[in-house]
């Protein structure tokens, strides 16, 4: 079977339409086996993973894509800050610093979602009305053609993201709890 990580009430409704009833069996031990040997054949990376990034704080594998690594990482790490934060820099008032980290975490966001094809980014020096829909009419030709849905980024999120960014540049140092 080509798509083993098909819900098993699909699974039943594909192989109703593709197999007489004596091969069903068949095909259940097939999704259930191929599952299985799956976890036991990820479970020596997955183990190899955990050790490194323990280890050395990174695995092999998280700079295959560094940049999406790090946008998640830091978007998580953001947002947790955000939630359990005790303080904020001295010039702050708390819920100016709420409002920093929210900025910063949402920039690391649309990175991480520009990187994994969600989202088509532009800088706010490119940033244009010719430009946005160019590129929304390019997503919704790509979405008819292979159900992938994309899009452009407004001018608001650009505005947003570059002030993200000068944040995270700004308070740096004042990332920690």
């Amino acid at each position: 079977m080509k798509n083993p990580n098909l819900p098993l009430d699909q699974f039943e409704e594909l192989a109703r339409e593709l197999v007489p009833r004596r091969n069903k069996l068949t095909l259940y031990w097939r999704y259930v086996s191929y599952g299985i040997i799956r976890f036991f054949t990820n479970i020596v990376p997955d183990i190899k993973r955990f050790y490194q990034r323990g280890k050395y704080g990174i695995a092999e594998e998280d700079s295959w894509s560094l940049d999406r690594y790090l946008a998640d990482i830091i978007n998580r790490g953001v947002n947790h800050l955000k939630n359990t934060t005790q303080g904020c820099p001295g010039e702050l008032t708390e819920c100016e610093w709420v409002m920093i980290l929210e900025d910063i975490a949402f920039a690391f966001n649309i990175m991480k979602k520009t990187i994994d094809g969600e989202i088509h980014y532009l800088s706010i020096d490119g940033w244009n009305e010719g430009w946005f829909e160019e590129i929304f009419q390019f997503c919704e030709e790509s979405e008819e053609q292979t159900k992938f849905y994309s899009r452009p980024i407004t001018e608001e999120e650009t505005i947003r993201v570059d002030r993200g960014f000068k944040l995270f540049q700004k308070h740096f140092l004042h990332l920690w709890d």
